[in-house]
């Protein structure tokens, strides 16, 4: 069991403080997100903000997509600026995608079948490689070289600051 509140410590400084699930979902910085569990880092950078200005437009080897503006960002966002996108393991979803999501194609590369999960390695546009945690439902897992459908929710597209 864990606390209800824990604060993630490097180098002798707080990084983050909230609940567990606060501190996973939303790390502050990539030692926290990387402390917290498994995720997904991509090197991104910024394009400038959404049509609304409440988002803002990164670039990474696959595209264009659009992350919110983090509430615990520290400095200034600007375009051109380098950062990290972090997306858990288990945000993926295989299949059509729902309106409103981030859609991706990619190539399994690799599987492990652990029973009530597969772990898919995924090839995204090029290099960008995906560890994805995918509950085993059909009793089937996808082969090596299978094209994927996949899909997002924005609000599991997590951007750390560099």
């Amino acid at each position: 069991s864990m606390a209800d509140r824990l604060a993630v410590m490097g180098r002798g400084r707080v990084l983050q403080v909230g609940t567990p699930d606060a501190v996973y979902r939303r790390p502050a910085e990539r030692r926290v997100a990387e402390f917290m569990g498994e995720t997904n880092l991509l090197p991104v950078e910024i394009l400038g903000t959404g049509p609304d200005e409440k988002n803002l437009r990164v670039g990474w080897p696959a595209g264009e997509i659009e992350v919110a503006v983090p509430s615990c960002w520290t400095g200034p966002l600007s375009q051109g600026q380098r950062a990290w996108l972090s997306i858990r393991p288990e945000a993926f979803r295989l299949g059509p995608p729902p309106m409103g999501v981030h859609r991706f194609v990619g190539v399994v590369i690799g599987a492990a079948y652990q029973g009530a999960t597969v772990v898919y390695r995924v090839r995204i546009s090029g290099d960008a490689e995906f560890k994805i945690l995918s509950l085993n439902t059909a009793g089937s897992v996808h082969a090596e070289g299978e094209t994927l459908d996949l899909w997002v929710a924005r609000d599991d597209l997590v951007l750390l600051s560099q």
